[in-house]
């Protein structure tokens, strides 16, 4: 599990268009953006893929910046960035990737009312072996008490009998996805120099 924050201007449109994309084993990965994509606008884009060699590559087109990756000892891999949209971005990226047979989820989020220069951050990947993912705390270096868009996300091995991602962490209700395939994304608005949610 993870956290994120964004620091924004204005709660009234903060995460639209967001896109899910499930894929089945195959190399290249295809990812889906979100509609109306327009120069300035923040993309993210995070997923959960299978995984079991750390020293695997997962090639990113040119402009996404890394935010955070963490691999699992043995089974996935969670990983996110963003981008600074320009305006010239289509439909989809692909991720190439140096191996075969890899099958997640990735969330799109399409940001708007956001500051024009300072970056998303992300706190530091916990992992645990429970149906209860708890995210970290988070303490943004940048921009104190601002309005700040925060998001949890978390992400599971494969498809399991045992029922994860029950409930969202308190207060976090803006847009949730893929609860049944790979990982969830909860989020909230909130004017507050750092955060730590409760577990899913």
């Amino acid at each position: 599990t993870v956290e994120l924050a964004y620091n924004i201007t204005s709660v009234a449109d903060t995460a639209t268009g967001p896109q899910e994309s499930g894929f089945t084993p195959a190399t290249p990965i295809t990812v889906n953006l979100p509609a109306n994509i327009v120069s300035g606008n923040l993309l993210l884009v995070v997923i959960n893929f299978s995984s079991t060699d750390a020293a695997e590559t997962l090639d990113w087109p040119a402009g996404w910046s890394p935010l955070f990756s963490y691999q699992h000892a043995t089974f996935f891999r969670l990983v996110g960035r963003f981008r600074r949209a320009d305006g010239t971005e289509g439909a989809t990226i692909t991720l190439n990737s140096d191996a075969t047979g890899r099958k997640g989820t990735a969330v799109a989020y399409r940001i708007t009312g956001h500051h024009p220069t300072l970056d998303p951050e992300a706190g530091a990947a916990v992992s645990g072996n429970n149906a209860s993912p708890n995210p970290p705390a988070l303490n943004p270096a940048e921009w104190g008490t601002l309005g700040t868009l925060w998001i949890a996300t978390g992400g599971l091995a494969r498809p399991s009998t045992t029922a994860f991602f029950t409930a969202n962490p308190a207060e976090y209700a803006l847009s949730e996805f893929g609860n049944d395939a790979f990982v969830r994304m909860v989020g909230r608005n909130l004017k507050a120099a750092s955060e730590d949610p409760g577990p899913f």
